[in-house]
């Protein structure tokens, strides 16, 4: 028997190779296939929404509706602000508890309903520095003062001035939303007959003359009836819902929103969604989180409709897709709220040469700049935010974002999240003092 040669040695090595570069190509092909149509029922359900809600056009919006469950709460702080004035005593109050429990939208509410006529300033009071420049804009609202009468110090101790004279006769409301502890109020305590000052926070800590209202979940009925009226339709699986997300009015909000965005989709697929989304969520270590997991799960589910694209592992020599807008957006936000949001601040990018500072720091260029470049299409994009809940309109026109959402969107960006900041910054540095004073 004659031996092997070499050509046909080499013949059969190429044939063997062949084979095994059919059978990868085979194998990834019913991978391909078990991927495409033997799914679970569960991922079809998230595929599908992914498909239809990728961008979603506006919707009805719930948003601006009385709160539900928290009328009981807002009269009882009208009868404290009431008996302090008739005996003389302060007239402070702190609304507090835990983040998601609507301390901020109980406070709206009181302020709508029972301000009897005054005059109501809000201040988002998350720092010292904040609350300084909230007493100087009463400065200049009150008594036409500007910057040139003096510095932010001087002008927020005017306003106290004012305050106490005008305050005698004259109702006022100032709100200080988000306070950090009593300590941070003290200096701002202005005490006049007419005038109420409410501050919410998380901080449970609370003594004279600060009378302190703890807020607490809502009841089964009441946030089924919120769950319900936010998604625009009855489901049997309302109560499990609200349960899952421990009755926290800004989770039951969340997934009500999401629930009438995703019509299709009963409340059933929400709780599927939510549960897996939980299982997979690995907290960063590097960013402690202080608000319930069931919080964190239906904002990251709202968000996720904005996700960049994902690409299936047979997909990956594709480039990827860009974010959207909305993504963009909000990964910009995020480092900007809880101050009022102007989606026309982005278009100031596009206004700066591109040796501007601004533009030079700008990370994100590739997907920030065609969102800079057209006048309406950061504000549609914040629009649609509006719709899946996750910024609120404010009444002069500019957005906010709730604290809980701001700091899962940083959460979430992990890694990425350093480069988002600097990328908000350099959209602050074009817009103040770039295009606009």
């Amino acid at each position: 028997m004659q031996g092997i040669t070499e050509a046909e040695w080499t013949a059969i090595n190429a044939s063997i190779a062949l084979i095994g570069a059919l059978a990868a190509v085979a194998a990834a092909y019913l991978a391909w296939r078990q991927l495409k149509f033997q799914r679970s029922e569960q991922e079809r359900i998230e595929a599908g929404e992914r498909r239809t809600l990728k961008r979603p056009e506006a919707v009805e919006s719930p948003t601006g509706l009385a709160p539900i469950g928290r009328d009981g709460e807002a009269k009882n702080l009208h009868r404290h602000f009431d008996a302090a004035e008739r005996e003389g005593r302060p007239r402070v109050a702190a609304i507090h508890g835990g983040p998601g429990l609507g301390k901020t939208t109980l406070a709206r509410l009181y302020s709508e309903r029972h301000a009897d006529g005054a005059r109501v300033f809000w201040i988002a009071a998350v720092s010292p520095e904040a609350i300084e420049a909230g007493f100087a804009e009463i400065a200049k609202a009150l008594d036409g003062v500007g910057e040139e009468d003096g510095s932010p110090a001087q002008l927020a101790e005017h306003a106290k001035a004012v305050l106490a004279e005008r305050g005698a006769a004259e109702p006022f409301l100032i709100v200080l939303d988000n306070i950090d502890k009593q300590a941070t109020l003290t200096p701002w305590l202005v005490h006049a007959p007419r005038l109420r000052i409410l501050v919410t926070s998380r901080s449970g800590e609370w003594a004279a003359p600060v009378m302190a209202f703890p807020l607490g979940l809502l009841t089964p009925v009441f946030a089924r009836e919120l769950l319900e009226r936010e998604a625009g339709r009855k489901d049997d699986k309302a109560a499990d819902v609200v349960e899952r997300l421990d009755r926290l009015p800004l989770a039951i909000m969340q997934a009500g929103q999401w629930l009438r965005a995703h019509e299709r989709q009963p409340f059933a697929a929400y709780l599927a969604l939510h549960r897996e989304l939980l299982d997979a969520w690995a907290p960063d270590p590097a960013r402690p989180v202080a608000y319930d997991r069931s919080v964190f799960g239906a904002v990251a589910l709202s968000l996720r409709d904005f996700d960049p694209p994902a690409r299936p592992w047979y997909l990956r020599w594709r480039r990827a897709e860009p974010p959207s807008d909305e993504y963009v957006l909000l990964a910009i936000f995020a480092f900007l709220a809880p101050d009022s949001l102007d989606p026309s601040l982005v278009n100031d990018l596009s206004k700066v040469p591109e040796d501007h500072p601004a533009r030079r720091a700008l990370l994100h260029s590739a997907v920030v700049m065609p969102l800079a470049e057209e006048p309406s299409r950061p504000q549609r994009a914040a629009d649609r935010l509006c719709t899946a809940g996750l910024l609120e309109r404010g009444s002069d026109g500019r957005f906010k974002m709730h604290r809980v959402t701001q700091d899962v969107i940083q959460q979430r960006l992990g890694q990425a999240a350093q480069g988002w900041a600097e990328t908000a910054a350099a959209v602050v540095a074009a817009g103040y003092p770039g295009g606009r004073a």
